[in-house]
């Protein structure tokens, strides 16, 4: 038996089934995570989750449809002042490779004027079920800088306005009256461009 003409066809074969493992076009999506009203029911706070990815095609997405290649993902942290009716970016930053894996960022609470954001998933490259899913803390101050805090308890929830009620879609957020069920606020998000802005009620 010849072992060189062995080796050429099976160095075509791996060539030919790499090949074959490709992936789509890349692309941009933003999704609204949660939003939280400040005690005072002055300001919203709203978690946007940012993400390029790319969809497997050809073999990739053998033998149960692939897995989709993330090439990158962050939080965005918006502030709306529902007094004046504008909307800024306070905070943006990726998502640690310690929660890679169904990563999804959730504002946790917000105590005078500071932010506290939860972030959940499983170490990068690995599975992601069970125990192997990890919460991390992050806490953005009244200057908008960030820094993980490591806690032996979950900070305190402050309570939320009672006349008052969010919505959350992936692509909106509503506010509402508690009692009169009327739309008093609606913040439409680019999904594409991962921005936020006020719509009129």
């Amino acid at each position: 038996m010849k072992i060189a003409p062995l080796l050429y066809r099976a160095a075509i074969v791996i060539a030919i089934l790499l090949a074959g493992c490709t992936y789509g076009p890349v692309k941009e999506r933003a999704e609204i995570i949660n939003g939280w009203i400040s005690t005072d029911s002055t300001t919203l706070y709203t978690a946007v989750r940012k993400s390029n990815t790319r969809e497997p095609t050809g073999l990739s997405t053998f033998p149960d449809g692939g897995s989709t290649l993330v090439l990158s993902q962050e939080v965005r942290i918006f502030r709306s002042d529902l007094v004046k009716g504008s909307t800024s970016l306070l905070k943006v930053f990726p998502a640690p490779d310690t929660v890679w894996e169904s990563f999804e960022p959730r504002i946790w609470s917000v105590a005078e004027e500071k932010v506290y954001v939860l972030l959940t998933g499983c170490p990068k490259g690995g599975e992601c079920f069970g125990s192997l899913n990890k919460r991390e803390f992050y806490l953005i101050d009244t200057r908008a800088k960030l820094s993980k805090i490591y806690i032996t308890h979950e900070p305190q929830r402050n309570t939320r306005p009672d006349s008052l009620t969010v919505s959350v879609y992936s692509d909106r957020i509503e506010i509402r009256s508690r009692y009169e069920g009327n739309l008093l606020y609606q913040f439409i998000l680019n999904s594409r461009e991962g921005t936020l802005h006020g719509a009129g009620a």
